[in-house]
């Protein structure tokens, strides 16, 4: 009381005055209206109450003090012990006014849900003196329209009753429709019924726990720190904390958005384009928003670009023509989607831009090349017409060059020399440089390409008994010649394809030909047969039985001494086929025969001149074993009559080897090569 006198003394003089006023005033109802401010209280009043206060009797001195030192606490108490009744507010503190002196020695009570909590006004050091107000506190989640009865208990008996009541707690707004797609660069957001600033809230998603902010009425869940995977299903669930219990309001299972793809459009990657550019096109797997970023640089340089997009189709175009003849690096760093889906990674795509047309074949090979050959080089583009064919190619022999007809038709450029092109000569071919593609594009077209022709002669010996060419190839001028023989009989193929090899290798190194020396190969001697897949000829005779040796007969025996009748032929060369060999052979007059079969892996020699020597020296290289022709009836177990070698041995005095090679369809030029030079080298 004290401290009240000494700290509001015009509040009591006031209240002594008033009691003056009325103890002295007749008729109070017309007195004046008293002054608004305390402090205005006029001097002549106080003077009044001094002359009052100093002619009353000390008892009613006692009393007027008692009066003033007891109605405060008076009036305190009833407010204190007035019962409140309270509803909780989610929204912010829920308190109300509530004078108590001393509120450390009360005893609030604590229900299932809310509990009390004085709040100190006035203190002295650590000890409260004053309590103003009390705020209800809430330590566990509530049921729906919860009430309670709580006090606070004061020293004497003396207690408050608070009626706690809830009108509607925060809940998830049950209209609400919460998007299963989400994207894993947003939040996932719910709103709650009222406005909540008492609960917290966590979203838990891939196994991970994450705080979520309240705004006002709506919950905001973060996913970007996650990383979610795009296009995949996660199972979530929305708690509610208050302290360190939750509850679960609500689970779902929200799918990611799928990744937004990028695949090429109108250029194709590591393409190089052929036609004047104006624009790059790229597909997306849906609409893109936020086009920002692209690229397109070539050497380090940039090229300022712009991007649109037109649902799917973004367009992608540079202020300037693209340069020719060069490489491009078309960046997209980052890509968006509407539904929240992003680029998963920079998409790149390189390409070039053309010079003009290039040469993508020619129709000749490196070595080999006949002569007579007309040569065609095809573009990788169709050619603008109306250019001056003439200037488009030519042909040079050793710097000089060779008169040619030049033409051109769609992207092929034909070149014919005039006159045929000389044996086993390098030649070289030339594109100009300035040759223009159907687009209008030029420049960068310069190629040439050098071969060399043959270095054999073809001719035919004649023909089979169907019509068929008996082709022939003269390898080198020399004086002494050198026949290779394959395909006399028709089934045994793998003659014919080691011969064929064989004059592949004799062109690839015609200055190995000793100059003395004139090669020729006959690899196909029976060509129907070789089609038909028959030992025999057309006619069913077996070519090597024809030839008038002095044993020819015209019955004759086969592998697995099969009797073959008229096998050998009506008569000696009776058929096309050897009638030509033999007219060959007799106006050549070759130094050494050879003759390809199969499949003995046997050397054979006929006995004349050298050729046992020969036949030594072939065994030996090749790995074949050797024998005489005087044993070959026994090694075989049949008679072999009319053989071409025989007749060799018996009319002309040829030295002749028959090899059996090892299997009947193999090209068998690994194994023999060394052996076949061998027998031209020597």
């Amino acid at each position: 009381m004290s401290y009240f006198v000494r700290r509001h003394p015009h509040v009591l003089a006031h209240l002594l005055a008033r009691m003056y006023d009325t103890h002295h005033t007749p008729n109070s109802r017309h007195r004046s209206a008293p002054s608004t401010s305390l402090l205005n209280i006029s001097s002549r009043r106080l003077s009044n109450f001094r002359f009052w206060l100093s002619n009353i009797t000390l008892a009613k001195k006692l009393a007027v003090v008692a009066v003033v030192m007891l109605t405060p606490p008076a009036v305190a108490l009833g407010l204190f012990m007035s019962p409140q009744s309270v509803t909780f507010s989610f929204a912010g503190e829920t308190c109300f006014s509530n004078p108590s002196l001393f509120p450390n020695i009360n005893k609030p009570s604590a229900g299932n849900t809310f509990s009390l909590d004085q709040k100190p006004a006035v203190s002295l050091g650590s000890t409260s003196i004053l309590s103003s107000e009390t705020c209800v506190q809430m330590h566990s989640q509530p049921e729906k329209n919860v009430a309670e009865q709580l006090s606070i208990k004061a020293p004497l008996g003396i207690s408050k009753s608070i009626a706690i009541s809830v009108d509607s707690i925060p809940e998830l707004v049950s209209s609400q429709t919460i998007d299963p797609n989400i994207s894993q660069q947003d939040s996932l957001t719910f709103q709650l019924t009222t406005t909540d600033s008492s609960f917290s809230y966590s979203l838990i998603i891939a196994d991970t726990t994450i705080d979520c902010t309240v705004s006002d009425t709506f919950i905001n869940c973060p996913l970007t720190s996650l990383q979610l995977d795009q296009g995949q299903a996660y199972p979530y669930t929305l708690r509610r904390h208050l302290g360190g219990s939750h509850i679960e309001l609500f689970s779902d299972t929200a799918q990611t958005s799928e990744p937004i793809t990028i695949e090429p459009g109108n250029i194709q990657p590591d393409q190089t384009v052929i036609t004047h550019i104006t624009a790059i096109t790229l597909n997306t797997n849906k609409p893109a928003i936020n086009l920002g970023g692209f690229t397109l640089t070539h050497d380090g340089t940039s090229i300022p670009v712009n991007a649109q997009a037109d649902g799917t189709i973004i367009t992608i175009t540079a202020d300037d023509a693209l340069p020719r003849s060069t490489s491009f690096v078309l960046t997209v760093p980052s890509l968006a989607s509407e539904d929240g889906g992003f680029l998963q990674q920079p998409y790149t795509l390189t390409f070039a831009t053309s010079g003009g047309p290039r040469v993508s074949t020619i129709n000749i090979e490196k070595t080999s090349v006949p002569v007579h050959s007309n040569i065609t080089a095809a573009m990788n583009i169709d050619l603008l017409a109306g250019q001056n064919a003439s200037s488009l190619a030519s042909v040079t022999i050793g710097g000089q060059t060779v008169a040619t007809s030049v033409s051109y038709s769609g992207r092929h450029i034909t070149i014919n020399p005039v006159s045929n092109l000389p044996k086993c000569t390098e030649f070289t071919v030339h594109i100009a440089a300035g040759s223009v593609s159907i687009h209008g594009v030029g420049g960068g077209s310069a190629w040439s390409y050098t071969a060399r022709t043959a270095c054999y002669e073809t001719f035919s010996i004649g023909s089979s008994v169907n019509g068929r060419s008996i082709l022939a190839y003269r390898f080198g001028a020399g004086s002494s010649t050198t026949v290779f023989i394959g395909g006399t009989h028709g089934d045994e193929r793998s003659s014919t394809r080691t011969l064929n090899a064989w004059i592949d290798e004799l062109d690839a190194q015609p200055t190995r030909i000793p100059a003395n020396k004139t090669i020729v190969v006959i690899p196909n001697l029976n060509p129907d047969g070789y089609a038909s897949g028959s030992r025999a000829n057309a006619r069913g005779v077996d070519l090597n039985r024809n030839f008038p040796s002095n044993d020819w007969t015209n019955n004759v025996y086969q592998p697995g001494n099969i009797l073959l009748e008229n096998g050998g032929g009506t008569s000696a060369l009776s058929e096309p086929e050897s009638a030509a060999l033999a007219s060959y052979i007799q106006s050549t007059s070759p130094s050494l025969v050879l003759t390809y079969h199969a499949v003995a892996r046997t050397v054979i020699y006929n006995g004349s001149g050298s050729s046992a020597s020969l036949a030594s020296t072939y065994g030996s290289l090749s790995g074949f074993g050797v024998i005489s022709s005087s044993a070959e009836d026994s090694f075989f177990s049949y008679p072999t009559t009319g053989e071409f070698e025989a007749w060799l041995y018996d009319k002309l005095g040829v030295p002749a080897l028959l090899i059996e090679n090892s299997t009947m369809r193999s090209n068998e030029i690994g194994s023999q090569r060394s052996a076949m030079w061998a027998m031209i080298e020597n």
